[in-house]
């Protein structure tokens, strides 16, 4: 009897993934078919999931705070994550990681069983690490989309110095720049556009301006918007601003590239003493030691 129940199990399994293939096939076609007749714009928003819910939970409690989600958002957008729902998936990621790891540390406690102090530092190192491990890639993501940023912003004015001597304006120069820009540095490419489209919607233009150099939080950029709100508002020739600009900016970076030579010396000290004075030593030093071991031997 007991031979029988172990196939029929696996038919009756067999049987209930074909059903709920079925349906779930199904509804996916009744759902591209609502797509294709319902316009975009009046299609409902899809159920949010559990990791937004957990984060808009939290976000809107006072253990994460108001202060605290501005500047996730801010971190965010420097990262690139710029979609309205960022914030909560990300805080809802970092409660799910947290609870994971503990729990992972809590078994690992149960099961090893070690000191007392092991066990703590094991339940504190996976709460940390939870909380702060995405922190930290956050902030090294941020980082790095702020260096590919400046990287592009010389070819950018140089770009902006072509339209503006071509006598183009500067909303549809920054456009064409950001057209140009598009394959070769997204990220300022992404934000050009975003400052273009707010200085087309904003009632001040200059708005715009500062709002590209709150998002980036680059020297530099917060350089840039300011120089180009006051060709703007005093009617200084954009050519010769981009271009004075240009030279201020090469010059800047010369004198960067001039401070790391300067400082390459002192940086290869440590390694020439680990690395190379032990090797050079070996090879001059080592056949005149070979012969004096051979001398005294012989003498002995």
């Amino acid at each position: 009897m007991m031979v029988w129940l172990v196939p029929a199990f696996l038919l009756l399994l067999a049987f209930a993934w074909l059903t709920w293939r079925d349906f779930a096939i199904r509804r996916l076609r009744l759902r591209a078919r609502l797509a294709l007749l319902a316009p975009q714009s009046s299609a409902g928003q899809a159920a949010p999931g559990p990791l937004r819910r957990i984060g808009d939970w939290l976000a809107d409690s006072p253990l994460v705070g108001s202060r605290e989600v501005g500047l996730l958002r801010q971190n965010l957008y420097a990262a690139g994550f710029t979609w309205p729902e960022a914030v909560d998936w990300y805080i809802g990621f970092k409660m799910v990681l947290a609870g994971l790891l503990l729990g992972i540390a809590v078994l690992w406690v149960q099961m090893a069983q070690p000191e007392m102090t092991t066990a703590l530092l094991a339940l504190l190192g996976a709460s940390v690490l939870g909380l702060k491990g995405p922190d930290v890639v956050l902030n090294h993501r941020a980082a790095a989309r702020r260096a590919a940023i400046d990287r592009g912003l010389p070819d950018a004015l140089d770009l902006l110095v072509v339209c503006g001597e071509a006598g183009i304006g500067l909303e549809l120069a920054l456009e064409r720049v950001a057209a140009e820009l598009r394959g070769v540095h997204p990220a300022l490419a992404a934000e050009l556009g975003v400052t273009v489209s707010e200085m087309r919607l904003l009632s001040d233009r200059l708005q715009g301006l500062s709002n590209m150099g709150d998002r980036v939080r680059l020297d530099s950029v917060r350089t840039i918007a300011s120089t180009l709100s006051q060709t703007m508002r005093y009617g200084t020739p954009l050519g010769r601003a981009l271009r004075t600009m240009t030279a201020d900016f090469r010059l800047a970076r010369q004198l960067a590239m001039e401070e790391k030579a300067a400082r390459l010396p002192v940086v290869i000290t440590l390694p020439m003493i680990m690395f190379i004075l032990p090797s050079t030593a070996l090879v001059v030093a080592g056949p005149a030691f070979l012969q004096l071991i051979d001398a005294l031997r012989r003498i002995g």
